[in-house]
This record gives structure tokens, C-alpha cells and sequence, in this order.
């Protein structure tokens, strides 16, 4: 049986904050769990240089600082089939479309 591949993951808030909500321990169990790059952080969904991850992400990891998510990101992630909001309200953050 072939083995099950991994969600593709994208990571949207402002990096300042990645290593306090996800600390080592909890970095390695959730790369255990989705192919991500911990290194790839979005706080623009317009910079040119995310066009291609976020087309592939199945799963945007938010938190603080996280860009506004709307009708455009939707249009450019067409494989996304979860936000997951790591801390505070998602109020501000997504709008209607999401």
C-alpha cells in the first residue's frame, strides 16, 4: 500500500512570532505532519516570491501578522483546504470569501 502523502503547509504571520508558538518540540511534530518550510514565512501574499507556495499549500498556518486572507489569496491557492489560526481573533484577518 503506498504510504499517504503529506499535506502541503504554508506558514502566514509575522516571523517575529514563529519560534514562541512554535518552539522546537512543537516545529518538529507539526514538519512530522505536514510538508512545510519552517524557514518560509508570508507576511505579503503579493510578493512574487510566494506565488509558488502558496498554489501548492493545502493548509496556511496564521498567526500574528498574518496578511489579510481573501478572494485573491483564495484565486491563488487553489489547493487550500484549511486556514488554521494559530493565537488571537481570525475578526480582521479573513475576510467574508474565507
Amino acid at each position: 500500500m503506498p504510504t499517504p502523502q503529506l499535506p502541503r503547509a504554508l506558514f502566514a504571520m509575522d516571523p517575529v512570532h514563529l519560534p514562541a508558538l512554535f518552539p522546537p518540540r512543537l516545529m518538529a511534530r507539526l514538519t512530522s505532519l505536514a510538508r512545510l518550510d519552517p524557514a518560509l514565512v508570508v507576511r505579503d501574499f503579493s510578493d512574487p516570491a510566494v506565488a509558488g507556495p502558496l498554489a501548492e499549500a493545502e493548509v496556511l498556518i496564521t498567526g500574528w501578522g498574518c496578511p489579510r486572507v481573501d478572494g485573491h489569496v483564495l484565486s491563488a491557492a487553489p489547493r487550500l483546504r484549511a486556514v488554521l489560526h494559530a493565537v488571537g481573533s481570525v475578526r480582521s484577518l479573513l475576510a467574508p470569501a474565507v
